[in-house]
């Protein structure tokens, strides 16, 4: 995210278990793989991220995945909004993301929106991070929060 300093850019991580090593939130280490202070990271213990993008059985989960939304997009159906541009590995597809994430700040700025792109990607994103000590707030208890204050 350091190449879009200063823009309004914003990136939410999940974390969820699908390796063996994944039974728990990810470490402290792990998450200062991403130290932007526009990233917010979760851990999505029960992968309902991961069932709300298609996982049906575990030949299916959706994991090392990077979606870019336009500024403004809102996750209103069961399924999530169509995104820009969408993709993985991750560590595979750091320039296209850069591309779309460039692209959408363009178009964010000729449309004149106030609001800040988000860029949704799961497991890890291969940007640099420094300095984070918080844990990772559960995705579950987010989603019900937020949805109880709507």
């Amino acid at each position: 995210m350091g190449e879009f300093a200063g823009k309004p850019v914003r990136a939410f991580i999940v974390w969820e278990p699908v390796l063996p090593t994944d039974w728990a939130a990810p470490s402290t280490s792990a998450l200062k793989r991403v130290s932007d202070s526009r990233a917010t990271q979760f851990w999505d213990h029960g992968r309902l991220l991961s069932h709300a993008m298609g996982e049906h059985d575990r030949g299916s989960v959706v994991w090392d995945y990077v979606a870019v939304y336009a500024a403004g997009t809102i996750w209103k159906e069961e399924r999530p909004p169509q995104a820009s541009y969408s993709g993985g590995p991750v560590v595979h597809v750091t320039e296209q993301v850069c591309a779309a994430v460039a692209q959408a700040l363009q178009r964010a700025q000729h449309l004149s929106q106030p609001n800040s792109l988000g860029a949704f990607a799961d497991r890890s994103i291969s940007l640099t991070r420094r300095g984070v000590s918080r844990k990772t707030p559960d995705l579950e208890r987010y989603l019900l929060r937020s949805h109880s204050e709507c």
